[in-house]
C-alpha cells in the first residue's frame, strides 16, 4: 500500500521527508483513519516549519478536525493558516470553514461576523455568495432577518429578491412559534407583518399571531 511506502521512506529519512509525511497524512484521510491522520499532520506542522507543503498540511489538519467534530481545534488551525499564510489559495475556504464550525457550535454571532469577513475580502466570488447563503440561515436562527435584509441590500454583487427576504422573515418567526414561546412569537409575527404587510405569508402570520 502507498501509505506503507511513505512510512518506510520516512523511517529511512531524507530530503523529501516532508513530502512523504504529507502524503502519509493524505492516505490516512482517504482511509478515514482520522485519529492517525491528525497525529501525522500535527507532527508535520511542528516538524517542517519551512516546508512548501505546510499550508496544505494546516488545511488538511483543519479538515480532519472538522470531520471529527472538533470545532475548537478546527477553528484554531484554520486561524493559524489564515495568519501564517495570508496570500495562499486556502484563505476563503478556511474562513468559510471557520464560519461553519462557529455555526455548528451555536456561536451564531461569530459565524455571522466570519461570513461578513468573507464577503468583504472576496466580493463577487463564489466564496462570498456561499457566505451570504449560509449567513441567511444563521440570521433566521437568530431571528434577525431584518438585519440580514439590511445587510444584503448594501451588497452590490447580489440581487436578493423581495420574495426571498419575505420567506426568510416568515421562517424566522415560525421557528420562534414552534418553540412554544408565544410572547416572542407574537413579536416575531408582528415584525414580519410590519415589514411585509402584503407578504406571501401574511395570512399565515395573522393566523399564528392570533393563536
Amino acid at each position: 500500500m502507498a501509505i506503507d511506502a511513505y512510512k518506510l521512506a520516512l523511517d529511512k529519512s531524507g530530503s523529501d521527508d516532508d513530502y512523504c509525511q504529507f502524503q502519509q497524512g493524505i492516505c490516512l484521510g482517504l482511509l478515514e483513519k482520522r485519529t492517525e491522520q491528525i497525529d501525522v499532520f500535527e507532527s508535520f506542522v511542528t516538524r517542517f516549519v519551512k516546508s512548501p507543503y505546510r499550508d496544505d498540511a494546516f488545511f488538511e489538519l483543519g479538515n480532519a478536525y472538522m470531520a471529527e467534530n472538533m470545532a475548537d481545534e478546527a477553528i484554531s488551525t484554520f486561524d493559524k493558516l489564515t495568519i501564517e499564510y495570508p496570500n495562499n489559495g486556502y484563505q476563503a475556504r478556511a474562513l468559510l470553514n471557520i464560519g461553519l464550525m462557529y455555526y455548528n457550535s451555536d456561536r451564531n454571532n461569530e459565524a455571522v461576523a466570519t461570513y461578513k469577513e468573507v464577503v468583504n475580502l472576496y466580493p463577487g466570488t463564489a466564496a462570498a455568495k456561499e457566505a451570504i447563503a449560509i449567513a441567511r440561515k444563521v440570521y433566521i436562527d437568530l431571528g434577525q432577518v431584518n438585519e440580514y435584509a439590511d445587510w444584503v441590500s448594501g451588497i452590490d454583487f447580489v440581487d436578493i429578491s423581495t420574495g426571498s427576504l419575505d420567506s426568510s422573515a416568515y421562517k424566522a418567526a415560525e421557528k420562534v412559534f414552534v418553540t412554544n414561546d408565544y410572547e416572542k412569537s407574537i413579536t416575531a409575527f408582528s415584525d414580519y407583518l410590519e415589514r411585509y404587510a402584503n407578504g406571501f405569508f401574511a395570512l399565515q402570520a395573522h393566523f399564528y399571531r392570533a393563536q
